[in-house]
């Protein structure tokens, strides 16, 4: 049995139907034990948004519960491979969920980040759709994905999404860590509400506090905001870096 560690990050996740919307269709996963954080945005305007959004985060629980003790959770590349099968096994299942005559077609976006145990100083994201994953470093914070979305007459739309189509196109970034980053997984509700320089000062405001205090405070502005959607924020901070 293989016994993973991973104290060397700080964590803490919160999802909130935001001020306007009825249901909150977000879904997010927290999972220190295994490794892996996850934010899933239930795509609002279709039915089922929210069915998407758990499936998503309950089957990548379930594989987290499952597969932790065996050796391919103890190396990045073979963990970064499983949780992006168990994303086109979802987005086929989803697919299959579709009845158009209903207008019920579930679909979300997700952005995904673990670590295992060969690589400590190395970090693995996933992501389909317009959900973001920021990083701060040296007080200077920037997206670190690209984002699938078009420009339409009424502003942005998803460009990919779970559960839209098949064959799915999973993004997938490895980047190191360095002590004392942070990264911030988020929904647009977080991120269309508050500006990078308004998310970077909830953090210099709240450091000393830790993260589950940043993490609340994003979510508490981005209500005051206007909270215009649904609001799903992760962040993580790097304590320190293993050696290999």
């Amino acid at each position: 049995m293989n016994e993973h560690s991973y104290s060397y990050l700080e964590v803490w996740g919160v999802t909130d139907k935001g001020k306007i919307r009825d249901a909150n269709q977000d879904a997010i996963l927290v999972s220190p034990e295994a490794g892996l954080f996850v934010v899933a945005d239930g795509v609002g305007g279709l039915t089922g948004g929210e069915i998407a959004s758990t499936a998503i985060t309950e089957s990548l629980g379930k594989i987290c519960k499952e597969e932790q003790t065996n050796k391919c959770f103890s190396e990045l590349q073979s963990k970064e491979a499983l949780i992006k099968m168990q994303l086109i096994q979802i987005n086929d299942w989803l697919i299959a969920q579709n009845r158009i005559e209903d207008n019920f077609r579930p679909c979300s976006t997700v952005v995904a980040v673990t670590v295992a145990d060969d690589q400590p100083d190395c970090m693995a994201s996933l992501h389909v759709g317009d959900s973001n994953l920021y990083r701060v470093r040296d007080d200077t914070i920037e997206s670190i994905i690209e984002l699938h979305e078009a420009k339409n007459q009424a502003g942005n739309a998803i460009s990919r999404a779970m559960g839209a189509t098949t064959p799915l196109n999973v993004d997938q970034n490895l980047f190191t860590i360095k002590p004392d980053d942070y990264y911030i997984l988020c929904s647009d509700g977080l991120y269309r509400m508050l500006s990078d320089q308004e998310i970077i000062g909830v953090l210099r405001e709240k450091k000393a506090e830790g993260v589950r205090a940043i993490t609340e405070t994003l979510l508490d502005y981005a209500n005051l905001a206007g909270g215009s959607d649904n609001i799903s924020v992760v962040v993580i901070r790097v304590k320190d870096v293993p050696l290999r």
